[in-house]
C-alpha cells in the first residue's frame, strides 16, 4: 500500500508550526507540534487531499496537491497567501461513474474499458481544477460523464468490448 510522508514548518500568525503528515488509502495522520489531530478519511483523496482540523481553536485545512502540503486559515493559503477555493464534492461522483464501467466488463477485458474510465476520471479532476464556476464544473463532469458511458456503449455494440 503507497504511503505518503510530508514534513513542514510554517509561522502561522507569529508562531511556528511544525506539522507531520501520513497518509495511506485508508488512514491519514497530522501532527502539530507534536499533537495528533484529527482527520477524518474520506474519498475526497481523489481530488487532491483537503481536510478540516482544529489548530489551537482555530478552523484550519491541510490541502496536499501534487504532493506540496499547505494549511489554509481565514480562508487563505499560509505559504502564498492566495484565496482558498474549495473543489467541489460533487466531481467525487462523477469520477467514480467514470471508474465504474471496469465493474461492467468480465475479467480479463479491463484494459480498454479501463483506459476509457481513467481518460474520464483524469478528465474530471482537471475540471475542478480550473478556475470556471461551480456551475459550469458541474456542466462539464455531467457531459464527460455521458460521453464516457456513450463511448463505452458505442464501442461494444460495434464488438469492440464484449
Amino acid at each position: 500500500m503507497k504511503k505518503t510522508d510530508l514534513e513542514w514548518t510554517s509561522e502561522i500568525k507569529g508562531k511556528r508550526y511544525e506539522f507531520f503528515y501520513r497518509g495511506t488509502l485508508f488512514d491519514q495522520i497530522l501532527v502539530v507540534n507534536g499533537t495528533p489531530q484529527r482527520l477524518n478519511n474520506s474519498l475526497s483523496s481523489i481530488l487532491g487531499f483537503d481536510e478540516e482540523f482544529d489548530l489551537e481553536g482555530t478552523k484550519a485545512r491541510l490541502v496536499i496537491e501534487k504532493g506540496e502540503p499547505d494549511i489554509v486559515i481565514d480562508g487563505k493559503f499560509v505559504s502564498s497567501g492566495e484565496e482558498y477555493k474549495p473543489k467541489p464534492k460533487f466531481a467525487v461522483v462523477f469520477a467514480c461513474l467514470c471508474l465504474a464501467i471496469l465493474f461492467t466488463m468480465p475479467a480479463g477485458m479491463w484494459i480498454m474499458p479501463g483506459l476509457l474510465g481513467a481518460g474520464g476520471a483524469v478528465a474530471i479532476i482537471g475540471v475542478t481544477k480550473s478556475d470556471m464556476p461551480s456551475s459550469r464544473k458541474l456542466l462539464f463532469c455531467v457531459s464527460i460523464t455521458i460521453v464516457v458511458w456513450t463511448l463505452r456503449f458505442f464501442l461494444r455494440s460495434v464488438g469492440i468490448f464484449f
